[in-house]
């Protein structure tokens, strides 16, 4: 394992954040907004963000595949390694590439994140010979995923195209958000309606929650989008919302909250029935 940007925070310390327990009671933040939400801890906005890099086997298939994998709101990346991901995916596509990043609350509370997911790793990455590239988000990481899979795909055709998305339990915005969305008839309905493109205040563009419901919603084709979420997620009302604009293999759910063995057991779920997809064409 090698780290990438400052690599003086290359080890994690574990009295230094609070963390599974953190990550499952804390209610996650809007990014077009604080108030009446608790701030995660104070994290640096770093010049290029950190990253841990885990490289694939030599002469094993897929070596051509990119995993890139988002945290939650005050996960470092460190913890995908204690909960297993890293190894899970080497069992099933030996050959990949994994970047874990640590790409926490100051990169979307600044707006950043998702140039810096574009310039910092998936471009870069293409130069450098990856035919795909994947990412793999949980809870905010899931909304950083599918925002860039938004901005992508609705942009001019190029190298920045992604090859998939597994989204574990997404953060896709506020309560709020959803029964604007279910009031409006679903999201197919909603995404018809001035409220899909309204922009954020101050801002030219719709706040990215908006613009990832209503990409979503009416996109034709393009890369395939996996969700995976607990039966008891406390965002579930969103995931079930999310659910039907997604072919019915795609979606998975299994019984538990907001919290890493239950995203551990969805990941083993989807490595088992699709991993074979990061390796590409046989």
């Amino acid at each position: 394992m090698s780290a990438g940007g400052n690599g003086s925070r290359n080890r994690y310390d574990p009295a230094g954040w609070p963390r599974r327990r953190l990550l499952g009671g804390l209610a996650l933040l809007p990014v077009a907004g604080l108030a009446g939400c608790l701030r995660p801890p104070k994290r640096p906005v770093e010049p290029v963000i950190r990253h841990l890099r885990l490289e694939g086997r030599a002469g094993q298939p897929g070596r051509g595949t990119l995993v890139l994998m988002l945290p939650g709101i005050a996960s470092p990346p460190e913890e995908f390694v204690e909960a297993g991901f890293p190894a899970a995916l080497a069992a099933r596509a030996p050959g990949a590439e994994v970047r874990l990043l640590d790409s926490h609350y100051a990169y979307y509370e600044d707006r950043s994140i998702l140039a810096r997911l574009l310039a910092e790793q998936v471009l870069p990455a293409r130069s450098q010979g990856f035919e795909r590239i994947w990412l793999v988000g949980i809870s905010l990481g899931g909304l950083g995923s599918l925002g860039l899979l938004a901005d992508t795909e609705a942009g001019p055709a190029g190298e920045g195209r992604l090859a998939g998305v597994v989204a574990l339990a997404p953060y896709l915005g506020t309560a709020g958000l959803a029964r604007e969305i279910t009031t409006a008839g679903g999201p197919v309905a909603w995404a018809a309606s001035p409220a899909s493109t309204q922009p954020e205040p101050g801002q030219a563009r719709p706040p990215l929650e908006r613009r990832i419901w209503r990409h979503l919603a009416t996109r034709p084709g393009g890369a395939p989008v996996h969700l995976g979420f607990g039966a008891g997620d406390r965002f579930a009302h969103s995931h079930r919302l999310l659910a039907p604009l997604l072919p019915a293999d795609h979606v998975a759910t299994r019984p538990g909250g907001h919290d890493w063995p239950v995203w551990r057991a969805l990941w083993d779920d989807w490595l088992a029935r699709h991993g074979q997809v990061l390796l590409g064409p046989a």
